[in-house]
């Protein structure tokens, strides 16, 4: 039996990870040379559940 309980109920969330961004390389289309640069993911939760993820590329 339970006799203590706390429910937390979130509306939307973003995620941005990691904030300072992953070092990496990018080979654009057409392009012959890498660029460098930061990759970042941004995830939005609406309800729980995964509404958008987006892949950010910093030069």
């Amino acid at each position: 039996m339970i006799e203590n309980e706390v429910r937390i109920i979130f509306g939307n969330i973003k995620l941005i990870f990691p904030i300072e961004g992953i070092e990496c390389k990018i080979l654009k289309l057409g392009s012959k040379t890498w660029k460098p640069g930061k990759l970042r993911i941004q995830v939005i939760l609406k309800n729980a559940s995964i509404q958008t993820m987006e892949f950010e590329f910093l030069l």
